[in-house]
């Protein structure tokens, strides 16, 4: 008969008190945020290695009166798209690819006019959930508002959670998530996203994306999504 410490011990070592949390990993692909010759846009991100069956090709996509269409990445649709508000002047999406089986290429898209800036930003992950996003949100706040949140919004501890906005005549002046990224660019065209990772507190509480805005009125209006990890067996 086995004694008794032994197998004390011998259960923790195959059953451990404490596992990490599911995390999806992320990579920068860079960004765009130009004014278009034509009514379309051409964005070559960095390219990326697929490493499992686990993996999504996201971008964020604004635009002041630049409604975006026919969106191809490779030639190949996106897998889904989250619209930003309507009836507004900024016109804002995130697009997403399940499984992208090749990571080079461009990232192309119709867009509205050829006389505005459109901002686009792409990211890889990996070690995430094959499905559309656990949630998202659309907001859009009128002239009066000196800021724009987004969210609040559920997620899971590991998620990766972005937004992208659009604003017009207002200054960005700062805000966003833990990486963000703005442009006060062209005839009053205010773009940009942030991202971060979800911690334990966020799954708590919830996840919200403030942006800040100096001079000028304009409305303002963007979406935040998130994404899930693959959950640990």
């Amino acid at each position: 008969m086995k004694p008794l410490y032994i197998s004390i011990i011998s259960t923790i070592l195959t059953f451990p008190l404490f596992m990490s949390a599911a995390v999806v990993s992320v990579s920068d692909l860079g960004f765009f945020n130009a004014d278009p010759s034509a009514n379309s846009v051409a964005f070559d991100p960095t390219d990326f290695t697929a490493t499992s069956t686990n993996d999504m090709f996201v971008v964020a996509y604004s635009g002041k009166q630049q409604a975006a269409s026919n969106v191809l990445y490779n030639g190949i649709a996106p897998t889904g798209t989250i619209d930003g508000p309507s009836g507004v002047l900024s016109d804002t999406y995130i697009f997403y690819w399940l499984n992208p089986t090749v990571g080079t290429g461009v990232l192309t898209a119709d867009t509205e006019r050829s006389d505005r800036f459109v901002f686009m930003r792409a990211f890889y992950l990996d070690n995430v959930a094959q499905t559309a996003p656990e949630s998202f949100d659309t907001t859009t706040e009128p002239n009066t508002s000196s800021t724009l949140t987004l969210g609040s919004i559920s997620v899971t501890e590991g998620a990766f959670v972005l937004d992208s906005f659009g604003a017009n005549n207002s200054d960005i002046s700062s805000g966003g998530m833990t990486d963000s990224l703005f442009f006060n660019s062209g005839s009053n065209e205010r773009n940009g996203s942030s991202w971060q990772i979800a911690s334990a507190s966020d799954a708590a509480s919830g996840v919200s994306s403030t942006w800040n805005y100096g001079s000028g009125a304009g409305d303002k209006a963007g979406v935040i999504a998130s994404f899930q990890p693959v959950a640990i067996p």
